[in-house]
C-alpha cells in the first residue's frame, strides 16, 4: 500500500514537472498499476525494456519508463515526435532518429525514422524584362554604351581619309582643298580634310584618328566624335584660309590633334590628382610632336590647321571631364 502511494505521489509530481502527459495520469484514475491498461512505474535496476518518450526538456530523468499499453496510444494519437528513446539495456537517453545506443551498441530498431518534408509547390521561372534604350529630348533612341559598341563613326572617318588620298590624283589639288584664297568657295574647308598627296602624311593622320577616335566614340558616343572631328579638323582649315597670306591646307592633322587632345586631358587630369599611372602619355606626347612637327617635313599639312585643332580639342576634353 506504501508503494502504490509513493508511486502515486512520484506520478503526479512527474505530470505537474510535464515529464507525464495530464490525460495519461486521468486515464489511469491517477494511480500506478494496470488500471485501466496504464501502467506507470519508476526505472528499476535491471529492467529490460525500451519504450518512446516523446519530445520533452532535455534535462528530462533517463530512469523514466512507460509501459506499452494504452499509453503507446495515446501517445500515437496525439501525433507528438519521438525525440527520445530510452536503450533498455543501459538505461540511457539517446535520439530516437538513431538505430543504435551510441553507449552500449544495442540495436534499438531496423531503420531510422522517415522524416517528412513539406512539398513546396515548383517556383514558376523568372523572366527578365527586356530593357528597351532611353529616349532623348529630341526623341532620337540612345543605345546602351557598353563594350559592344562598334566605332562605325571612326571607321568611316578613316575609310574617307583612305579613299581621298587615292582619289586625289582624278582631281585638281585646287578644288578639293585650300590652295590660296577661298573666294566664297567653303566647301572645300569640309572636303579639304579628306584629302592629300603625301601618303605617310594621310597614314600618320588615319592612325591617329583610328587610335583615339575609336576610344572617345566607345566613351562618349557616334556624335561627340563626329562633332570633334568637323570642329577640329575643318576648324583649323578654316582657320588657316582665314588667317595664312597664302593658305595651304590639306589633310587631316588638325582633327587627328584635336581627337587626341580631347582623349589627353582626363589622364593629365587624373595624374596631377594621384589618381592614375600616366603610362600612356609618353607615347601620346610622342605622337601629337610627330603630327606638330609634320608641317616642316609635307608642305601640305598646315601648321595654323593643327594648331587651332589643338587647342579646340583641350577645350572640348575639360568641357568634357567637367559632364
Amino acid at each position: 500500500m506504501q508503494l502504490i502511494c509513493w508511486n502515486r505521489f512520484a506520478a503526479m509530481v512527474q505530470q505537474r514537472v510535464g515529464v507525464i502527459p495530464e490525460e495519461l495520469l486521468e486515464a489511469g484514475g491517477g494511480e500506478v498499476g494496470c488500471g485501466h491498461g496504464v501502467a506507470l512505474q519508476f526505472w528499476m535496476a535491471g529492467a529490460r525494456s525500451s519504450v518512446t518518450v516523446p519530445g520533452g526538456p532535455a534535462g528530462r530523468p533517463s530512469g523514466l519508463s512507460l509501459c506499452t499499453g494504452r499509453v503507446a496510444s495515446t501517445l500515437s494519437m496525439a501525433g507528438a515526435p519521438e525525440l527520445f528513446v530510452i536503450c533498455g539495456t543501459c538505461g540511457s537517453e539517446v535520439s530516437g532518429y538513431v538505430t543504435e545506443c551510441p553507449y552500449c551498441g544495442t540495436r534499438l530498431r531496423k531503420r531510422a525514422p522517415k522524416i517528412e518534408r513539406p512539398q513546396r509547390a515548383p517556383e514558376p521561372p523568372v523572366r527578365r524584362k527586356r530593357s528597351l534604350p532611353s529616349r532623348r529630348a529630341g526623341g532620337a533612341l540612345k543605345a546602351h554604351a557598353d563594350l559592344g559598341r562598334r566605332p562605325v563613326v571612326t571607321i568611316a572617318l578613316v575609310l574617307a581619309i583612305a579613299v581621298g588620298t587615292i582619289l586625289v590624283s582624278a582631281f585638281p589639288v585646287a578644288d578639293v582643298g585650300v590652295v590660296g584664297p577661298i573666294d566664297g568657295e567653303w566647301w572645300r574647308v569640309a572636303s579639304a580634310p579628306f584629302f592629300t598627296t603625301n601618303v605617310w602624311y594621310a597614314a600618320a593622320c588615319a592612325v591617329t584618328v583610328a587610335l583615339f577616335g575609336g576610344l572617345l566614340e566607345q566613351r562618349y558616343g557616334h556624335l561627340v566624335v563626329l562633332a570633334a572631328f568637323c570642329l577640329c579638323g575643318m576648324g583649323g582649315i578654316a582657320a588657316a584660309a582665314a588667317l595664312e597670306t597664302v593658305p595651304l591646307a590639306l589633310g587631316a592633322n588638325g582633327a587627328a590633334l584635336g581627337l587626341l587632345a580631347i582623349w589627353a586631358v582626363r589622364p593629365v587630369l587624373a595624374l596631377r590628382r594621384g589618381g592614375g599611372s600616366g603610362a600612356d602619355l609618353p607615347g601620346v606626347a610622342v605622337l601629337a610632336l610627330v603630327l606638330l612637327l609634320m608641317p616642316v617635313a609635307v608642305e601640305q599639312a598646315s601648321p595654323t590647321a593643327g594648331a587651332v585643332g589643338l587647342l579646340a580639342g583641350l577645350v572640348c576634353g575639360l568641357l568634357a571631364v567637367r559632364r
